[in-house]
Formats: structure tokens, sequence, C-alpha cells
């Protein structure tokens, strides 16, 4: 009687990838991350500030009302730097023209460098994945807040993505250039 030779189940190949980072890749990565976090932040201002005066306002409490309004003034102002100074800034930091950015898709972890920062994510612990016309996001539970890992565009093969959604995404068709 024949038997086959031995047969070595191999786990699914690990696909890795490099680009150089442009001029302007700081700049799409932080309209893409204000997008997400700024519209969430802003609903979240306007709604309290709208509902703590009209509050007031219905109890008759002037001062409480302009304490309120100068509160939320100040919020407001916190959430414009942070939009168009701290964001912009942090992503020129990180990325900046002719940094070196890798990817690396395993079949148990995901791994991104941009420039001097290596972030690791086993597939495991993915919570979640959506993506846009600049990047993929990921969200673990090993990834604290709500913007996750964010992987550059050119780093992501369509296949990988395709599969990310497939498993973790919200099943909506990513927008590509």
């Amino acid at each position: 009687m024949h038997q086959p030779y031995p047969q070595h189940h191999m786990p699914a190949p690990v696909i890795r990838t490099h680009a150089i980072a442009d001029a302007g890749m700081a700049g799409r990565l932080s309209r893409s991350g204000k997008r997400r976090v700024g519209v969430v932040l802003l609903i979240a201002i306007g709604l309290c500030s709208v509902s703590v005066v009209a509050r007031a306002l219905s109890r008759g409490e002037q001062a409480f009302t302009l304490f309120t309004i100068a509160v939320g003034a100040v919020s407001m102002g916190l959430t414009a730097f942070i939009w168009f100074v701290v964001i912009p800034y942090g992503y020129r930091r990180l990325v900046p023209a002719g940094s070196r950015l890798r990817a690396e898709f395993g079949p148990a972890h995901i791994s991104v460098t941009l420039g001097s920062v290596r972030q690791d994510i086993a597939v495991s612990t993915i919570t979640g994945v959506d993506a846009d016309a600049v990047a993929l996001r990921i969200r673990s539970s090993d990834t604290p807040g709500a913007a996750g890992v964010v992987i550059p565009r050119e780093l992501v093969p369509p296949q990988v993505e395709a599969g990310l959604l497939a498993r973790f995404g919200d099943h909506q068709p990513a927008r590509r250039h």
C-alpha cells in the first residue's frame, strides 16, 4: 500500500509592503483622522451645550446660562485648536516626507511602521476595521482610543483590505482613489 508524503499545512503567507511618505501623506492622514474624531466631538459638544442652555433658560437661570455659553465657547475653541493644530502636528511628526512606511499582514498579526513608530496587533484582538479613501483603521482591544491603528492605503493590498473588511468591517465597500 502506497503512503503519501506527509503534508504540512503551512500558515497563510505573510504579506509585507513598504513605501516612502510623500510630502502630502501627513496632511492626508490628518484630514482622514479629523473627519472621524471631529464629527463625533462637535456633535457631542453641540448637543450638550444646547440642552444645558435650554434647560437653564427654561428655569430662568441667567447666570448659569452665561456660564454655560462661556464653557461651550471655550470647548469649541479647544476643539478648533485640536482640529487645526494638534492633529496635523502629530501626523507631520509621525510621517514627515521621506520617512519609511512598512506593513506586515500575517495570519495571526498585523504590524505597521510609520516613521520610527511601530504598532503590532494580534488578529485575535481586532474589534473592528473601517476604511476611507486615505487609510484603513483597525480597532483592537489592545489599542485604546477611537482611532486605533491607522494604516495608509499605500500599504494595504486590495486582497488584505477585502479580507479584513469582510471579517471585521461594517461590510460597506471602501472607497479608493
